[in-house]
């Protein structure tokens, strides 16, 4: 990515500096900026392993909560995938969480000001494998609490449960 974009981005959002760490811009694909809508709040971060005798492979999702207070790393548990060759691993998955689920799990979900969506994983360039990663920094949903989409969501699924049990 550009050096002078990345670090207007860093100077226009200041906490992307903890969050990147130490990582360079030459390494970095994207950084955007979106409003967050139904699509992001219904997703669930993902980490991918695959091991093998030929190759480790680790593609995985972070999503931060970033409040007035505090910056919130893990904030969404998500699905994680393990797979391998080896004959003595088995595969296996957990299952993870929505956006919208962990933030109905916050004390006051409204306070998020910021919710950043960090995925890494890796780049093959001319036969080589290097470390990558994208960054989209949600806003807010303009007029909308986060509070107020959680209890429409609980009234859903309420209203889907009533109707499955009074068939």
């Amino acid at each position: 990515m550009n050096k002078f974009k990345f670090d207007a981005y860093l100077q226009e959002f200041p906490f992307l500096r903890e969050i990147l760490g130490d990582r360079s811009h030459l390494d970095c694909e994207f950084i955007r900026v979106a409003r967050a809508d139904e699509n992001l709040l219904l997703r669930r971060p993902k980490r991918n392993v695959a091991v093998g005798s030929m190759v480790d492979i680790d593609d995985r999702d972070e999503v931060i909560f970033i409040t007035p207070t505090e910056i919130v790393r893990n904030a969404v548990t998500v699905d994680y995938e393990y797979y391998s060759n080896y004959a003595h691993d088995e595969n296996y998955r957990e299952p993870g969480e929505t956006v919208l689920e962990a933030l109905a799990g916050l004390e006051n979900p409204d306070e998020v000001q910021y919710i950043v969506w960090l995925s890494s994983g890796y780049d093959i360039v001319d036969h080589c494998s290097r470390d990558t990663y994208c960054v989209t920094v949600y806003k807010p949903i303009k007029g909308v609490n986060y509070s107020d989409l959680i209890e429409k969501a609980r009234a859903q699924a309420l209203a889907e449960v009533k109707a499955e049990a009074n068939f």
